[in-house]
């Protein structure tokens, strides 16, 4: 019986070992199958991309087929290519061998330009020098005095009223006298007494009652222009010279030749103008005027006319009457004409502005408005009679 059981514990643990074994028998063969499962997907791939690879091997082959097509195209084409290459470069030697000549016919052309721009402006030159040649014997030819004087000239009426004990003294002028551009304005000149009456009475004025200056047109009267700015005068620098503003200046108007302008112009080619008429008393000047250099930077700044006291029949030159240049322009104003002891020689100053003359900078000037509330033009009374003081004294100074 214990034998028995011996055997039948051996066989069963060998039943155990057995069932072991064959469960790991099992277990390496669902391992194997898996294994093979696996290696079957991977043929199945490998056998896949195998096809694809075929199919892309075909396709390669039928582009690399297109390319050698192409490629033969291109092949043909680069031969055409070089051969235009060949003409084109055989074209473009030919094109340098005529672009060096023409360099050098444009070389050649612009040495035979600039020459010929140099006999042109030569040319031009000697043209502008014989045009400057016949303008300068053209204006030593001609006189512009008398066309300037009658384009520049201005009407001036001056009105004055004075009351006196006895009766009203009436004093009316008439002058022609030019329009002067001076700092940049326009200015009729004339000479204190001529202009105001002065020179025809010994009485002056006291009460003026009645006061008006007006310019025009000479020719119709037209373009009246009224002053109301006050007159300027020379009384600081001792002359009679006067200077009235021109609101509304037309025609032409005349620049003023300064006392160094003159003396570097010289007094040949000059003509007397009287400021009594209008144009029809004119005189040339020529050998009659010489410059007072004693002036020595007092502001004199004086020309001398001479008159002729012998010849009735030459015009004399008298306070009031003007000067103009050959050229048209303004020389100056006679503001005095003295006699000698003997009177065998009378000479008349004309005075000439000085150089960069500021009329508005003078320290003498008349009013001539009457202030409201006034019966007279008290202003111009007060300031014509210190202008006349200030005359006196620099003339007896003198």
């Amino acid at each position: 019986m214990a034998e028995q059981e011996r055997l039948l514990s051996v066989l069963e643990k060998s039943r155990s070992e057995d069932q072991r074994k064959l469960e790991s028998a099992e277990d390496r063969l669902r391992s194997t199958e898996l294994s093979i499962a696996y290696m079957r997907g991977q043929l199945a791939a490998t056998e896949q991309e195998r096809d694809e690879a075929r199919q892309a091997s075909a396709a390669s082959a039928e582009q690399l087929q297109t390319r050698e097509k192409e490629l033969y195209a291109v092949r043909g084409e680069l031969g055409n290519v070089r051969t235009e290459l060949q003409s084109t470069r055989t074209v473009l030697l030919d094109t340098r061998g005529e672009l060096q000549s023409t360099r050098e016919n444009l070389a050649e052309t612009r040495a035979q330009l600039v020459k010929t721009e140099e006999q042109q402006q030569e040319q031009a030159r000697n043209l502008q020098y014989t045009r400057s040649q016949l303008e300068l014997a053209e204006r030593k030819l001609r006189n512009d005095a008398v066309s300037s004087y009658s384009a520049s000239v201005r009407k001036l009426k001056v009105h004055i009223v004075n009351d006196r004990f006895l009766g009203k003294l009436q004093t009316d002028r008439t002058l022609y006298l030019p329009q002067v551009n001076i700092g940049g304005k326009v200015y009729l000149i004339g000479e204190l007494s001529s202009v105001l009456g002065l020179d025809a009475q010994s009485s002056g004025y006291s009460q003026v009652s009645e006061l008006s200056f007006r310019s025009y047109n000479p020719m119709d009267n037209t373009g009246e222009s009224v002053l109301n700015e006050p007159v300027i005068t020379l009384a600081e620098y001792g002359k009679s010279a006067v200077l009235i503003p021109v609101e509304h200046p037309n025609g032409e108007v005349l620049k003023p030749v300064s006392f160094d302008g003159l003396k570097k112009r010289g007094t040949q080619n000059l003509t007397l103008f009287k400021a009594s008429s209008y144009g029809n008393q004119t005189a040339d000047l020529e050998g009659r005027c010489s410059l007072d250099l004693s002036d020595n930077g007092n502001g004199q700044n004086c020309m001398i006319v001479r008159n002729s006291i012998r010849n009735a029949s030459e015009l004399a030159a008298e306070p009031g009457d003007f000067i103009l240049s050959k050229e048209g322009d303004f020389i100056g104003v006679i503001v005095s004409v003295s006699s000698s002891s003997f009177g065998q020689k009378q000479e008349a100053r004309c005075y000439i502005l000085p150089e960069n003359f500021i009329p508005e900078n003078t320290s003498r000037k008349i009013r001539i408005l009457k202030k409201e509330g006034q019966n007279f033009y008290e202003d111009f009374v007060e300031d014509l009679s210190q202008v006349l003081k200030d005359i006196e004294v620099r003339i007896s100074a003198e």
